[in-house]
């Protein structure tokens, strides 16, 4: 998913809750750990419930599969107490009401969103819940048809210069202040682009197989 290995950052900031990570590319730290979800094996269900997370951050696909099974009774993960973490990476499933709605009556918690491109964070949702900051360093802009393009932050390829690239979501940047204090811009989502939707059928699938 990310290129090269970054920090994970809770979007509820310091201290961060304990928490599992479903995804890899992230270093280690103190209050997370990773863990590999496997269709052939469900020992990694057994290990994340020892674990006794907090919080859970992994896709929107890990999420709702996770979510299913405590509705289901299994795993309980009673110790989720805190919150989700929903990191997609840009042109993967987006996170809707109705999948935000599904969450929060399998868990109780809030949801927040993280959006990823290779080298790192792109944005990312705060307390208030209204947008997704910017990540330092990372540039939006949208194009004529109203679809949000990115410029990474410290790209890791020279060549890539000043491009930007898609994101497969239509919004528009908000300059305004955030109720949270942050300061800089805030990407409201409209929804997915055409592709995004055939991305979105299929990996949600893929994980409805393994259910």
């Amino acid at each position: 998913m990310i290129a090269r290995r970054a920090a994970f950052r809770h979007p509820a900031g310091e201290p961060a809750p304990r928490t599992a990570l479903l995804l890899p590319g992230f270093k280690r730290h103190a209050n997370t750990r990773a863990f590999v979800p496997a269709a052939s094996n469900y020992r990694w269900l057994e290990k994340l419930q020892e674990y006794r997370p907090e919080s859970i951050a992994g896709s929107l696909g890990q999420l709702l599969f996770l979510a299913s099974l405590r509705m289901a009774g299994m795993p309980k993960l009673d110790s989720v107490t805190h919150s989700l973490v929903v990191t997609f990476h840009t042109e993967q499933p987006w996170l809707t009401l109705e999948d935000r709605d599904e969450l929060w009556s399998a868990f109780g918690v809030p949801v927040y969103e993280q959006m990823y491109c290779a080298s790192g964070l792109l944005a990312t949702e705060c307390i208030a819940h209204d947008g997704l900051h910017a990540a330092k360093g990372a540039q939006w802009t949208v194009d004529a048809n109203g679809e949000l393009w990115f410029r990474e932050p410290l790209s890791w390829w020279e060549e890539r210069g000043e491009a930007y690239a898609p994101s497969g979501l239509f919004g528009a940047v908000d300059p305004e202040p955030c109720e949270c204090g942050q300061p800089g811009i805030r990407l409201r989502i409209a929804g997915p682009v055409q592709r995004q939707t055939l991305l979105r059928t299929r990996a949600l699938s893929a994980w409805a197989q393994v259910a």
